[in-house]
């Protein structure tokens, strides 16, 4: 009977060593070994006993222990099942069967346990010899990562970050990630199965730092991140080096609803009307830096831009949504066609005389229809009569004139005139064509100004002297103070720090030819073949706290290499200013525009602190940068609340906005930004991106 039974018990200990055998290599802080197996305990135990009471044995060898349960008088305890435990799982594991296998040197006590009962064996594991062929010692076990750490959050997921290690053979190692609800427990908690850390997560480079996101998980939630380095196949013959530190981190709110503002709006063809979006949890909770994306049921009715400003195409009426991760807003937007007769200048003033030319200024008026007005100014000397006054035609009031910006001011010169006359003027705001179909608005109001008697000009000024060889900057504001030119003709980063190093973006100076200033040298970003979108190497000149200004300008000549490729999200960073403070990102990007072998535009993106991220792209987006060819670009930028951007390159204005949002605070460092594009993507070859001289003025 009870050989029977010993048979039974062998065969459930036989299945339970199988189950352990799949799962033996995960590293677990009490062993793989607690078994899950029970049998049913006929026979009290008041004792264990296991043998050998210790043993020494080699990395990478085993022992075999044997337990023996006992009853008070001392006997057997055959149909006992036993629990065989280690007190350091790094060290030495234990299967079901008592089976026991050296990981790395240093000791560990296992213990088997049968009911209330235990007893123990004190296991020394020591160095492989050099005698045999193998050579494992705790040395050569895959490294340990101890900066993981958690970078960005959404409602479902979580970035983590750390620096790969070597798996002992001077090859990347593999990763097991596990995650678990604050606080993690290895043993119980599960690895990741979805997203760029699943596992087995393959390494890439020894030294590099790597993210990866692990989706799926529950909003408002802390959650708790744990990872081992290994080599091998999981569940088969994996050697793993010890297990990480512990991170954490809090996944967001959910977004519940969306509330559009306002909830319906009237405009007329081509007026434009901003429309505001709410995030909300599902608390009601305001939720704040959320993405927004804007689309109108009817783009030929009414058309939406990405910052929810619509603009009136036809008569009709469309539905504009805000959608904010998976939540909807809406709201109404009619346009009507209606129009009314141009407006009237009621302000024409005299805003400054010579002997032979008066400069006219004005507010200007709408066309009836939605559009600026076009305007017909005459003059005469004084009284004037608007039928017998001729159109101006000569300066810039020459009739017809075409308006610019409902609201603006605009200032226009009447050249030609007589001196020491007293002269009148007057004009008409208008649409269509004049002597065609023009349809009028009202006659503005009078405005008078005598023209001075004409005197002897002076004799012309002494040239100016050549510019510097740092080059000229003719778009820098008067009474800027320059605080750094650089040409990196020494050879050396100069004020220039490196941040974020990665060796697939090196950033060096190297020797130059066909420099638009003469120089020998430049700054240059490297990007590798393989290189992949995101962060990377960047220099940054964080500017001394006493010459932190409002107002900057900054100058630069910039190339990139004639096969240049862009990254697929057409975003290719050139610089950043940054006016955040030590704990808080805030800065305004600019950066080449295009994608693959496209044509090179450029774009302004602002990603302002308390703002939502803003893109402004020049009125007429074409090629400005030519692959191959130097281009000097020029930058104004000055803080508010809004805020203003101006851009030349080569000489041409292409961006003039005072509409954009910045902190109201200083801008404190300027960075050359060794990020390619956004994420994703890879470089087919390599790539360079130079810069042969950097001008920064403030005032």
């Amino acid at each position: 009977m009870i050989t029977a039974f010993r048979r039974k018990t062998q065969a459930l200990l036989a299945a339970a060593v199988a189950v352990w055998g799949a799962c033996e290599t995960s590293p677990s802080p009490t062993g793989p070994g607690r078994a899950t197996t029970t049998l049913i305990d006929l026979t009290p135990v008041a004792s264990v006993s296991v043998v050998p009471a210790s043993a020494e044995i080699q990395v990478g060898k085993t022992a075999r222990l044997t337990a023996t349960p006992k009853d008070s008088t001392g006997a057997p305890v055959d149909s006992a099942a036993v629990v065989w435990t280690t007190s350091n799982a790094l060290v030495a594991l234990v299967d079901e069967s008592g089976l026991v296998r050296g990981l790395r040197t240093g000791s560990a006590v296992i213990t088997a346990t049968s009911g209330t009962a235990s007893g123990t064996s004190s296991i020394a594991v020591n160095a492989v010899s050099q005698t045999g062929d193998t050579t494992m010692s705790a040395d050569t076990l895959p490294g340990k990562v101890t900066d993981l750490a958690v970078t960005s959050t959404t409602d479902s997921s979580a970035t983590l970050r750390f620096t790969e290690v070597g798996d002992g053979t001077g090859h990347p190692a593999s990763y097991d990630v596990r995650y678990a609800v604050d606080p993690i427990s290895w043993g119980s908690a599960p690895s990741a199965t979805r997203g760029s850390c699943q596992v087995p997560m393959a390494g890439t480079t020894i030294g590099a730092t790597r993210s990866c996101t692990i989706p799926g998980l529950a909003s408002q939630k802390t959650y708790a991140f744990q990872l081992v380095a290994f080599r091998g196949t999981l569940n088969q013959d994996a050697v793993f080096g010890a297990l990480s530190n512990v991170a954490t981190g809090t996944t967001l709110a959910r977004v519940a609803s969306v509330t559009v503002t306002p909830a319906s709006a009237s405009l007329a063809e081509n007026a434009t009307q901003q429309f505001t979006a709410a995030v909300k949890d599902s608390s009601g909770a305001t939720l704040s830096g959320r993405s927004i994306t804007w689309t109108s049921s009817n783009s030929a009715v009414a058309s939406i831009n990405s910052t929810g400003l619509a603009t009136g195409e036809a008569a009709g009426s469309a539905t504009i949504t805000a959608t904010s991760e998976g939540a909807h807003g809406a709201a109404t937007a009619t346009v009507t066609s209606a129009t009314t007769n141009p407006g009237t200048v009621t302000d024409l003033a005299a805003a400054s005389v010579s002997d032979t030319a008066v400069t006219l200024r004005f507010t200007e008026v709408t066309d009836g229809a939605g559009q600026p007005a076009s305007y017909d100014v005459r003059a005469a000397v004084a009284p004037i009569s608007w039928g017998s006054a001729q159109s101006v035609a000569n300066g810039t009031c020459q009739a017809p004139m075409a308006g610019t910006t409902i609201g603006a001011q605009r200032s226009c010169t009447v050249r030609g005139l007589p001196a020491g006359t007293a002269y009148q003027f007057q004009l008409i705001a208008f649409r269509g064509t004049l002597n065609q179909n023009a349809v009028f608005g009202g006659l503005s109001n009078v405005a008078s100004a005598t023209t001075p008697e004409a005197v002897t000009p002076p004799p012309p000024p002494a040239p100016p002297p050549p510019p510097p060889v740092s080059g000229t900057w003719a778009h820098e504001p008067s009474g800027f103070t320059a605080i750094e030119d650089l040409g990196w003709e020494n050879g050396s980063l100069g004020d220039y720090l490196l941040y974020n190093q990665t060796a697939d973006k090196p950033i060096t100076v190297e020797n130059i030819t066909g420099s638009p200033l003469g120089e020998t040298k430049a700054l240059q970003i490297g990007y590798t073949t393989g290189s992949v979108g995101g962060g990377g190497t960047e220099a940054r000149w964080d500017i001394p706290a006493t010459q932190q200004r409002y107002e900057m300008f900054v100058g630069y000549y910039v190339q990139v290499n004639p096969q240049w490729q862009g990254h697929s999200s057409a975003i290719n960073k050139m610089i950043w200013l940054d006016d955040g403070t030590p704990s808080t990102f805030s800065s305004m990007w600019y950066e080449m525009y295009g994608s693959g072998s496209d044509p090179l535009g450029f774009y302004v993106v602002g990603e302002e602190a308390g703002y939502p991220p803003q893109g402004l792209v020049p009125p007429v987006q074409k090629e400005y940068f030519t692959r191959g060819d130097w281009h000097k670009v020029e930058i104004y930028q000055k803080q508010g609340q809004p805020g203003t951007i101006r851009v030349w390159i080569d000489d041409v204005l292409v961006i003039d906005r005072s509409d954009v949002p910045t902190r109201n605070a200083p801008i404190r460092a300027v960075a050359i930004s060794g990020i390619w594009g956004g994420v994703g993507d890879a470089k087919q070859h390599f790539d360079y991106m130079r810069f042969d001289h950097i001008h920064v003025s403030v005032r």
